[in-house]
């Protein structure tokens, strides 16, 4: 048992390969929380042209630090509305 990990949702193991033993690839799903959001429709053809010219345009390493930036810029830009909302309801 050393050395192995067990196939567990609880865990967050994933079997990567589909074999079994000691030749099974394993990924540990990490909870993503609020560092970015996975896109509804992964397969969309004219949104992965779009991030794969984001990508090389600015020179990131792979669409993950894409969408990082993304949800960065979209919390930055939420805080910046509800603090000019709130600024113009004690102004009026």
């Amino acid at each position: 048992m050393s050395g192995q990990v067990k196939s567990s949702p609880a865990m967050g193991y994933v079997n990567k390969g589909g074999l079994e033993g000691s030749q099974a690839e394993w990924e540990i799903r990490r909870d993503l929380g609020s560092s970015m959001r996975l896109r509804s429709h992964p397969w969309k053809a004219d949104r992965l042209a779009a991030e794969l010219q984001l990508v090389g345009e600015y020179g990131l390493r792979n669409k993950r630090e894409l969408w990082r930036a993304q949800t960065i810029l979209r919390k930055i830009r939420a805080h910046a509305e509800e603090t000019l909302r709130s600024y113009w309801r004690g102004a009026g």
